[in-house]
C-alpha cells in the first residue's frame, strides 16, 4: 500500500465519520438555530465532498492501473513476437548454411 492510498483511505473514514457524527449531532440537537443549521450544512457538505473526492480518486487509480495493464500486455506481446522472429531468422540461416 503506497503512502498516498494510505491517506485516501484515512481521509475517507475520517470523512465517514464526520458524517456520522454530523448526523447524530442533527438528529440529537436538532434545527433549532440559524447558526447551527449553517455548521450542520457544512459539515454536511465537508464531509460528502470528501467523500466523494475518494471515490472519484479511486476509479481514476482503476483506469490508470487498467491502461497500465494493457500497455504491459501489449509490450509483452510485441517481445514475443520479436523472440519469434529472431529464432526463425536464426533457423533460417542455418537452413542457409547447411545448404550452402
Amino acid at each position: 500500500m503506497t503512502m498516498k492510498t494510505a491517506m485516501s483511505w484515512i481521509h475517507f473514514i475520517c470523512c465517514v465519520v464526520f458524517l456520522i457524527w454530523t448526523l447524530y449531532a442533527l438528529l440529537e440537537y436538532g434545527l433549532r438555530d440559524s447558526e447551527g443549521i449553517i455548521v450542520i450544512l457544512y459539515a454536511l457538505l465537508t464531509s460528502v465532498t470528501g467523500i466523494y473526492l475518494f471515490v472519484i480518486e479511486q476509479k481514476q487509480d482503476h483506469k490508470q492501473l487498467k491502461k497500465i495493464r494493457t500497455d504491459n500486455k501489449i509490450i509483452q506481446a510485441k517481445l514475443e513476437r520479436l523472440k519469434l522472429q529472431q529464432e526463425l531468422s536464426s533457423k533460417q540461416r542455418e537452413t542457409n548454411e547447411k545448404s550452402n
